[in-house]
């Protein structure tokens, strides 16, 4: 072989040996990337009246303004999204079934570039009366990039509920057990996000509202006022380092008449207040608190607030039979949020007296390898004594991820799965630019000695 034959040898193999390294397989469009978001502004747990003479109860199971959306990205509906208004189930009350709630509901696929929205009239139940109220859901689309062939990062779904104000035993001079004055908003949201490289399935549940009154228009009322609104997010990326939940736990000042202003935002962190169990019982209440260290309600709040309550305002209203928590399609791979804990049971005081205890509720929180779920009752208002006459949830907030174990090491497209062995592609450049200069300068110095020979 001539040298000018063997010196352009060396630079094709030189050209081969810097060529494109070889291309990474793209993640298939069936990795279970999953996750599930649902909020409730105000769940009613239990009402019970008949301690105190009067034909209310048991009352369990009113949701308001309740929101869940959710993705899957190897499911037959990749995303779901909805919200509804109100929904109670009215045990021991004799109430007539029939539609109650306004709602919405979307999923994909197909894309859908604009959410559905519902506007809901006000209602007046009796035992509640609540506000005119906004609804949206949105599901976007897969969170599976389908040219791509991976995860799509990007909110996938998300949902809302606004509602104008409420209130829980609602009397006709302008008092209730529970008001809500201002607007309060419920919303949650699914998707992916890359957090150092690795994609994380992510969803969020939160809560916005300002106020919170307790024996509403009376001399005695109570305000918890919520400096700090509650949001719970979790995160998952297939692996223990990537997983993880945070909850920004609500702000509350509690005052009102014998209340001094108390601050409380710690998870666990309780209120206790002292208040007469009947009229009259004043004097025994105040003997109880002192003795408990706890502050007096002043006043008859409950007397104040379920005299102006007759049995007959319950004549027009209206339940629902199948009540229950909002519920999507199955959705594969997606977490189950748990039960919620049940509120403590209230000691018995004596002396006549109840108790009001205001608690900021501690996240439940389970995570495996791949998964992680949480929920939390945000702000939870109980009165009574032993078994509570009205049981309050305030921003009940559940949230659940899921994710494939990230891959160890990218497979080359085409390689049958087989692992890459030899030289790393670095090494091969290296020593590919050197061949090319060789081979190069091989083939000057050849040309250079046969013009020499020619002469």
């Amino acid at each position: 072989m001539s040298l000018v034959k063997f010196a352009t040898a060396v630079a094709v193999v030189g050209a081969v040996a810097v060529g494109p390294a070889p291309a990474m397989a793209s993640e298939p469009c069936t990795m279970p990337y999953a996750a599930g978001g649902g909020a409730e502004l105000v769940r009613l747990d239990a009402l019970d009246l008949r301690p105190l003479g009067l034909p209310i109860g048991p009352v369990a199971d009113m949701r308001l303004a309740s929101t869940r959306s959710g993705m899957a990205a190897n499911g037959y509906v990749n995303a779901a999204a909805a919200a509804r208004y109100l929904d109670a189930k009215l045990l021991g009350v004799p109430l007539p079934a029939g539609p109650l709630s306004t709602s919405v509901y979307q999923e994909a696929p197909p894309r859908n570039p604009k959410p559905v929205m519902a506007h809901a009239v006000r209602k007046d139940l009796g035992l509640v009366k609540v506000g005119t109220g906004n609804l949206i859901a949105h599901a976007r689309g897969t969170p599976c990039g389908l040219r791509e062939g991976g995860p799509r990062k990007g909110e996938v779904t998300s949902s809302s509920a606004q509602v104008a104000g409420a209130e829980i035993l609602p009397g006709p001079s302008g008092t209730a057990l529970v008001r809500l004055p201002a607007s309060l908003r419920g919303r949650t949201s699914t998707g992916l996000v890359d957090q150092d490289g690795v994609v994380q399935s992510t969803a969020t549940a939160a809560a916005a509202l300002a106020d919170v009154r307790l024996f509403a228009g009376t001399p005695t009322e109570i305000a918890i006022k919520v400096i700090k609104p509650p949001t719970l997010t979790v995160a998952t990326g297939g692996t223990a380092s990537t997983t993880g939940v945070r909850y920004t736990s609500p702000l509350l000042e509690v005052s009102g008449p014998g209340v001094p202003p108390r601050r409380i935002d710690a998870p666990g962190e309780t209120i206790d207040l002292v208040l007469p169990r009947t009229a009259g019982g004043i004097e025994a209440a105040r003997a109880t608190a002192t003795a408990r260290r706890l502050p007096l309600v002043a006043g008859e709040p409950l007397a104040e607030t379920l005299d102006a309550l007759h049995p007959d305002r319950l004549s027009g209203a209206t339940g629902r039979e199948e009540a229950g928590p909002l519920t999507l399609p199955a959705l594969s791979g997606l977490p189950n949020p748990g039960e919620l804990v049940a509120g403590t049971v209230l000691p018995v005081l004596g002396g006549d007296a109840s108790l009001i205890r205001i608690t900021l509720g501690d996240v439940r929180t389970e995570i495996t390898d791949r998964s992680v779920r949480a929920r939390v009752a945000s702000i939870r208002i109980q009165v009574g004594a032993g078994a509570s006459l009205a049981d309050v949830a305030i921003g009940d907030l559940d949230a659940g991820a899921f994710a494939p174990a990230p891959a160890v090491k990218p497979v080359p497209a085409g390689g049958g799965g087989l692992p890459i062995t030899g030289p790393s592609v670095g090494i091969m450049a290296t020593a590919g630019a050197l061949l090319l200069a060789a081979g190069g300068a091989l083939i000057v110095t050849a040309r250079r000695r046969q013009g020499i020979e020619r002469e």
